[in-house]
């Protein structure tokens, strides 16, 4: 566990109060690994479990009470979306909240999922859904049903980044949010790069999404 408690040092020491394990490769390691975490950890704080649908029922059945027991706050993708009778039975049996964030690229899909039972929130991405005005219709269904959303991204373009940003902040979602910063990027896109201070990034403020795009940048990158 070497590499778990530097990555927690480096973590804390930048400022970050919640942290993300990615599972669902090895569950002992997995069980491992966030029992660890939480005997490390000296104050309240969310963990965040992340098995990327790569559980089977049978696993993620058996994981799921043992994780709530030891205190994590999300449980994202368990098993694959399309198990919407294994994802029902999940959220019935009372473990940590099951968040979705694969498999639902319209507002349509997830008032489906939603009416069926399946989860407890979601981690929105907007280059997941069919654009920002369906990532904005998600998250407004979510809210009427008072239910959680945590803002997600991937090792994306700063211009993707900024998207995720003004629509994290839009709607003010006060949850951790697993974005990747500049820090994964070798090259920058904008006029003006991103700021990072700490654990958390600025929202850019201007028009739109907020950046402007360096078209010389993009030609010479290309």
């Amino acid at each position: 566990m070497a590499d778990a408690d530097h990555s927690l040092e480096e973590g804390l020491s930048k400022g970050f109060k919640h942290f993300r394990v990615i599972a669902g490769l090895d569950p002992k390691f997995d069980w491992d690994l966030c029992t660890h975490i939480t005997l490390q950890m000296k104050h309240t704080f969310i963990l965040w479990v992340d098995a990327g649908g790569n559980y089977d029922l049978n696993t993620a059945r058996e994981m799921a009470p043992r994780l709530k027991a030891i205190g994590v706050s999300v449980f994202e993708q368990p098993i694959p979306t399309n198990d919407f009778a294994g994802l029902r039975e999940l959220k019935r049996l009372g473990g940590p909240p099951i968040i979705l964030s694969q498999g639902i690229a319209r507002a349509g899909e997830l008032r489906e999922f939603y009416s069926m039972g399946m989860l407890d929130g979601i981690a929105i991405n907007p280059q997941h859904t069919a654009g920002l005005f369906d990532a904005k219709q998600q998250i407004e269904l979510m809210n009427v049903a008072h239910m959680t959303v945590l803002g997600k991204g991937f090792v994306e373009t700063d211009v993707a980044l900024a998207a995720t940003l003004q629509l994290c902040s839009a709607f003010q979602l006060a949850g951790p949010a697993a974005l990747d910063g500049p820090q994964f990027l070798t090259n920058s896109y904008l006029k003006t790069p991103l700021i990072v201070k700490g654990a958390a990034l600025e929202v850019p403020l201007g028009p739109g999404l907020g950046v402007t795009v360096d078209e010389e940048k993009v030609r010479r990158l290309q």
